[in-house]
């Protein structure tokens, strides 16, 4: 096995475009680490880059020490599931598994052993073995993608977004699946993800990327309940946090018109007069029919059904705050309601940058935006 280390990673495109900007990472030995972001952040670029497939303009890449930076592909020791599996179609399952060993010369016999023999590990047997890619379901075309990737024992796994073409409930089983099997063989994996629920259930760390640079890095949990930035706080989250204006009076923000606690770990951070942006989640905010201590009041515009709980969407003043209620206490459209903030989750951020109040100045590049579609 073997960690990874990205050092001042650059990839320029034609035309002067970044799609990676000076980027720093490490990845431990054996971590299950996950790139997370929007289209076009460039987490695809550096995946490819690690992966030989893109040729950055500066900086280096190391693989359990060694600098892999201008080595080919097949030199790098590393193994990559694309988004469409990338199988043969005009070979057998077992061919398909078995490919990066013919590549390395092994005898026909020991690759259809080793092709069994991982087959069997993914569930992939019998008949099956025999098969064309094309005879496959969904499901089964990714794990044999991924029994391929296994076959070649590699230092490092490389995911691109391996779930994506797999039905809602076939993507939960396999993501149990694929985490349980990365603990198993203990392999350095980095997974690229846009979606934050597979990010959020898969990785032991995780990086949140926006135009070529990393946002926050830091674990799951972290990156869900103490987001560094109002981007990571809008990005991460099935509901979206509540982002909103105050002004910091004495001992309270100024919400809408209204008056919020500030929080005794916020308190020192800023000053009477600052303009400043509140993060709470939704699940992080109480419901009252009645008024409660420090909270906001408003009128119930938009309820929305979530299964177990509703997520209810308030007008408070001129914004909009929401909130999530069990759903014995769901109120109506038209009920006017109180919002209470939990003051342990309250957050705060500057206005002129969106970092954390109290955070260091982060040096803004004029570097040019991503080439569109350049993930």
């Amino acid at each position: 096995m073997a960690d990874l280390e990205i050092r001042g990673l650059t990839k320029i495109f034609p035309g002067g475009m970044r799609a990676l900007d000076g980027l720093d990472l490490q990845i431990q030995d054996g971590e299950f680490f996950a790139l997370l972001g929007p289209s076009g952040c460039g987490k695809t670029t550096l995946l490819r880059s690690i992966a030989g497939l893109e040729t950055p303009n500066s900086g280096e890449i190391h693989i359990g020490g060694r600098d892999v930076t201008r080595l080919p592909p097949a030199a790098r020791d590393v193994a990559m599931v694309f988004q469409d599996y990338a199988l043969y179609p005009h070979m057998t399952v077992a061919d398909n598994i078995a490919y990066p060993l013919k590549v390395r010369r092994v005898g026909r016999k020991e690759r259809r052993e080793a092709a069994e023999s991982v087959g069997r590990s993914l569930q992939i047997q019998g008949a099956m073995l025999d098969r064309r890619p094309g005879q496959l379901s969904g499901g089964q075309q990714q794990r044999v993608a991924l029994a391929r990737a296994i076959a070649y024992r590699p230092h490092v796994f490389l995911f691109d977004e391996p779930l994506s073409n797999l039905d809602a409930r076939l993507r939960l089983e396999a993501r149990t699946f694929l985490k349980q099997l990365q603990r198993e063989l203990g392999v350095t994996t980095v997974y690229v993800t846009h979606d934050q629920a597979e990010a959020l259930a898969l990785a032991d760390r995780m990086a949140v990327m926006d135009q070529g640079r990393i946002r926050q890095l830091d674990t799951p949990s972290n990156c869900f309940l103490r987001p560094a930035n109002t981007f990571v706080a809008a990005f991460i989250g099935s509901t979206p946090m509540n982002l909103l204006p105050a002004t910091v009076q004495e001992g309270t923000f100024e919400v809408a018109g209204q008056k919020v606690m500030i929080p005794e770990a916020i308190r020192a951070k800023v000053s009477v007069g600052d303009t400043v942006i509140l993060g709470v989640r939704p699940e992080y905010v109480s419901v009252s029919p009645t008024e409660l201590p420090g909270s906001l009041t408003g009128t119930v515009r938009v309820l929305e059904n979530l299964g177990v709980d509703s997520l209810v969407t308030v007008e408070v003043g001129d914004l909009r705050v929401q909130a999530t209620v069990p759903e014995e206490r769901v109120p109506a459209v038209g009920d006017r309601i109180w919002l209470a903030p939990d003051q342990r989750r309250l957050l705060a951020y500057r206005q002129d940058d969106g970092e954390q109040v109290g955070a260091p100045k982060v040096a803004q590049s004029d570097a040019p935006a991503l080439v569109p579609g350049a993930e």
